[in-house]
């Protein structure tokens, strides 16, 4: 009777899709994500701040060779140098970039930190994934949900734009039919939120191995999902050419909203260390300005 039970389980996992994440948010484990930042539990996690501020927020964490993972959350940072602060001290470490990993170390397929796996104390990657809903920008996102669901969705909150395929597009292909290609998606942010923006990436990575893949895989025989979810700030240099741009456009227009706009960005720009941003900054007198 246990045989037959246990070959019962292997066929039916074997057979069916990975269990997919329930589309409602988890008020204890609730991960929200919008062009003005990432909050969990209502907390914000900001970025350029030193990893003591996660750690009140997630709790203890593992330190791995590439970065800081939470592993029963399915979350994960990596750090930066930022000099810019008056600490006494030429640099100190500060948050840099935020994953939330639907995929763990027991799946065979990691894509960034591929190198590393599976060798748990130099991998980023978690040892649970991500279990719950993330709500990216009003859309309800998560596991076992492919490409085309993915877009979909942000498409039903009208506040996201297209998914931008980056790794090797070939020219007459949707990389949105069906579960899309395994890679890389940049959601670009639009909006700066008091002079800050962020990026996000999505990584498309095989979740089953299947006799029927859709045609357009670049993998036969998978069918791919999301992997990992990366939240990022948009580095000084960024934030110094958005400035300058934005600047100029107020000048040309008289506008002294966007005015402000561009001084909160070239200030940020300040804040991240770019000298060449404060170089900007006095020479314009924007103090006065």
């Amino acid at each position: 009777m246990k045989w037959i039970l246990l070959f019962f389980l292997l066929n039916f996992f074997d057979c069916n899709e990975p269990i997919r994440t329930a589309m409602e948010l988890n008020q204890e484990h609730k991960v929200i994500i919008t062009d003005c930042g990432v909050s969990y539990n209502d907390e914000p996690l900001d970025f350029g701040v030193p990893l003591e501020e996660w750690i009140e927020i997630l709790g203890p964490y593992r330190k791995g060779e590439l970065g800081y993972v939470w592993d029963d959350l399915g979350i994960a940072a990596t750090m930066r140098r930022d000099s810019s602060a008056n600490s006494g001290k030429k640099f100190i470490l500060v948050t840099n970039k935020l994953y939330l990993f639907f995929q763990n170390l027991q799946d065979p397929h990691p894509m960034e930190f591929k190198l590393h796996y599976p060798y748990p104390e130099t991998s980023i990657y978690p040892h649970s994934p991500f279990r719950d809903a993330v709500e990216l920008n009003g859309a309800l996102i998560g596991r076992g949900m492919g490409i085309s669901e993915l877009q979909n969705r942000l498409d039903e909150g009208r506040t996201s734009g297209k998914l931008k395929y980056l790794p090797d597009y070939k020219r007459g292909e949707d990389p949105y039919e069906g579960y899309g290609f395994g890679g890389r998606y940049a959601l670009p942010a639009k909006t700066f939120c008091e002079g800050r923006r962020y990026s996000f990436n999505i990584y498309n990575a095989p979740f089953k191995q299947v006799e029927d893949a859709p045609s357009n895989s670049q993998k036969p025989g998978w069918q791919f999902g999301i992997e990992i979810l990366q939240v990022d700030e948009f580095d000084a240099n960024s934030y110094l050419y958005h400035g300058k741009k934005k600047l100029l456009e107020s000048i040309e227009t008289n506008d002294v909203i966007l005015k402000q706009e561009a001084k909160l960005i070239l200030q940020r720009a300040i804040e991240k260390g770019s000298k060449e941003a404060k170089q900007f900054w006095n020479e314009n007198d924007l103090d006065n300005k």
